[in-house]
């Protein structure tokens, strides 16, 4: 006997299970997909909230590396201006130092 239930076959009972498994099984499918662009969207926003830390801490590095800079800059002329001896020898004994420098780190032509 192939009938269950009125016309019903045993086979169409089994495609609509299959077709409401099908449709339960998308749904998950669909519900997962939303989840993970959610998840990924976070993701996305919080490594750009990370990254512009970041572009921050760097900005402020480079102009505190900046203002050290033009002070350092400012006391040397003063320093210069106050002592231009003392301030000429220095200049020549660097000069002389890196020159050393330079020589003995090239290589020789021979």
């Amino acid at each position: 006997m192939n009938t269950i239930a009125g016309n019903t076959t045993f086979a169409d009972q089994g495609k609509d299970l299959m077709n409401k498994a099908t449709k339960k099984i998308q749904g998950g499918l669909q519900d997962a997909m939303s989840l993970a662009e959610e998840a990924g969207n976070q993701l996305s926003s919080k490594a750009q909230a990370v990254a512009k830390q970041g572009r921050d801490m760097a900005d402020a590095a480079i102009e505190q590396v900046r203002d050290s800079a033009a002070d350092l800059s400012h006391n040397l002329i003063k320093y210069t201006k106050k002592n231009p001896g003392k301030a000429l020898l220095m200049a020549a004994a660097t000069g002389a130092l890196l020159a050393a420098i330079i020589v003995a780190l090239t290589p020789s032509r021979d």
